[in-house]
């Protein structure tokens, strides 16, 4: 069977939605007897009736609620769609969505060796820890710091898996109450993150800990900070020890600017993921962009190892 009057469909979805054919001819800027009209037809085409019609009232019958519920659900769906279509840049522009952290202390300072490569893209960045969706607010491409992600109209590939690890100021490793060893953490001062929402899945000193085999250590005692980012700038003015992920201190490392005072490290269960819209042909600007992120990342992850 083919699928009905669209036109029909939208007359019917209107009236579901608001409850009043009077509403849904307002909607739509046509008179309530077109409305009446797109109705009957589209019950002619189904051959089944969509409203129970008493006293001037019509209410939905148990066939008009299962298509207003796939109607509704189909033209938000291509609104969505429209939306996105109208805000993508144009081909000489990318716009990207990354967390904070991550763009202010790894993707922003490398950003000159992409723009060496793609001279004539103009590459904008927007920075923040809320998720975003590439499909609703236009981005061309998303990075996103989660244990797992599943959506639907979105291609979602991990970027990089973090090792996570101490550092502190190299200036923590000297003196009296030097850091020589993980036991040595008892009178040091721990430095947390704590965003607004708890994910139990986040890097913690505590898992840290017990990936050691370290105890005695109180896990949860330490100032406390929104974003990495802040924790590892505490760490740089040798305010106490962070808990650091590859891609975040990778140039304090090779810089020394921030050390590891041991060796133990744990794998975080959360990635950072790649997001792009799959509802069209992913175009040449994003592939470039994303190749470029992935050899950064083979880059920063071999610096790393050499640091270490």
């Amino acid at each position: 069977m083919s699928l009905p009057s669209l036109t029909a469909l939208r007359a019917f979805e209107a009236v579901a939605r608001l409850g009043s054919f009077t509403r849904a001819a307002d909607e739509l800027f046509v008179t309530q007897g077109a409305i009446s009209h797109q109705i009957r037809r589209l019950e002619e085409e189904l051959g089944l009736r969509l409203f129970d019609r008493k006293h001037r009232h019509a209410t939905l019958t148990p066939a008009g609620t299962r298509l207003s519920v796939a109607s509704t659900d189909a033209f938000a769906r291509l609104e969505e769609a429209v939306v996105s279509l109208t805000r993508r840049a144009p081909d000489t522009v990318l716009t990207v969505s990354v967390p904070v952290s991550l763009a202010t202390r790894w993707l922003v300072p490398r950003l000159v060796r992409f723009r060496e490569q793609e001279p004539e893209l103009d590459v904008r960045i927007s920075a923040t820890s809320a998720w975003a969706d590439p499909i609703r607010e236009g981005f061309d491409l998303c990075i996103r710091y989660a244990k797992q992600v599943r959506q639907v109209g979105v291609a979602a590939t991990v970027l990089v898996a973090e090792d996570v690890f101490p550092v502190c100021n190299p200036s923590l490793l000297r003196g009296r109450n030097a850091l020589r060893e993980p036991a040595d953490l008892k009178t040091g001062t721990l430095l947390h993150v704590e965003p607004k929402i708890a994910d139990p899945d986040l890097p913690d000193w505590r898992k840290w800990l017990r990936a050691a085999r370290v105890t005695g250590v109180k896990a949860k005692v330490g100032p406390r900070f929104s974003h990495a980012g802040l924790a590892l700038s505490a760490a740089l003015a040798g305010q106490g020890v962070a808990l650091g992920r590859t891609t975040l201190v990778a140039d304090d490392l090779a810089a020394g600017r921030l050390v590891r005072p041991f060796e133990s490290t744990f794998r975080s269960r959360i990635a950072y993921w790649l997001l792009t819209p799959t509802s069209e042909v992913t175009q040449e600007k994003t592939l470039s962009f994303r190749r470029w992120l992935e050899e950064e990342v083979e880059r920063t992850q071999a610096e790393c190892r050499v640091v270490s």
